[in-house]
């Protein structure tokens, strides 16, 4: 298959069964995609790009960091400036994710320095505000005016194709997160509701994450039964996709919510039956 044709499959497969399921096969072919040439050296950063996004999906953080790295040197060293700043935003966002906000704000900074279009310039600042927040700035929504004035700028026809999943409800979950780290777990639920029921129907891995994170905003803010509602429609998503970053959010507040019940047991044993059989066999020590 042709390295943009498997790009186009694998960002298909992963709205339909996310990362755990696609990573794998994305690290394959990434590792034997061609890159002589500067077209084939952009085919192989684009697809560098969403092998990393598919291993953040999937929990696999370091290899994420250094395909991401790979992408990043095949993007630029092709000319390649739209696939630099989606696999930079990446970047941004999984420095985050494994605690290092202001790694985060170093790369956003660095972009941000340079000329940007409105709609790029929304998703950096989105950025930022997840960073500053993640790194105990109380303020960071404050950060929202500009990330939506930015975004309300519209798209310029030179913008990148990828910018289209940058809409209403992206922005919607983002601003809720960073309320979220901000401590307003309230506020936090309002927008991930939101969020969630403008997510279409057929992105079936973005709409899993979106109503986990609703789960988590909810049992945070201890209304409780309306996580155990947003926990009974959750359950068929975690059934359906693999992501382990969105599993970890469903395990962690379903115990939250439910404690040792029924449900949460078949949250473990579904996730259980998930696994790779490798990995089942591998039973916990006695002093676990």
């Amino acid at each position: 298959m042709e390295v943009r044709e498997t790009i186009r499959a694998l960002v298909a497969l992963d709205a339909r069964v996310g990362g755990d399921r696609t990573a794998a096969r994305a690290l394959r072919a990434f590792r034997s995609a061609p890159v002589h040439g500067r077209d084939a050296m952009a085919a192989a950063g684009e697809l560098g790009e969403v092998t990393g996004w598919l291993l953040f999906d999937a929990g696999r953080h370091r290899l994420a960091e250094r395909v991401n790295r790979a992408a990043l040197r095949l993007s630029r060293r092709a000319g390649d400036r739209a696939v630099e700043l989606l696999t930079l935003q990446n970047m941004a966002l999984h420095a985050g994710y494994v605690g290092r906000p202001r790694a985060a704000l170093d790369i956003i900074g660095q972009v941000l320095s340079g000329p940007l279009s409105p709609r790029l310039e929304a998703l950096f600042r989105l950025r930022e505000a997840r960073a500053r927040a993640l790194a105990g700035d109380r303020d960071a929504p404050r950060l929202f005016a500009r990330v939506r004035s930015r975004y309300l700028d519209g798209v310029r026809d030179d913008d990148p194709a990828w910018t289209w999943w940058i809409d209403d409800p992206e922005l919607a979950w983002h601003e809720a997160m960073v309320h979220g780290h901000a401590g307003d777990w309230a506020r936090a639920a309002d927008l991930f509701h939101a969020a969630a029921e403008l997510v279409p129907a057929d992105q079936v891995r973005r709409r899993y994450l979106h109503l986990a994170a609703l789960l988590g905003a909810q049992a945070r803010a201890g209304a409780r039964r309306d996580a155990e509602d947003t926990l009974t429609a959750v359950l068929p998503y975690y059934r359906a996709v693999g992501s382990t970053r969105t599993d970890a959010i469903v395990r962690a507040h379903a115990v939250r919510i439910t404690g040792p019940s029924a449900v949460m047991a078949t949250v473990c044993s579904e996730w259980a039956a998930r696994l790779p059989s490798r990995v089942r066999r591998v039973q916990p020590s006695s002093s676990t």
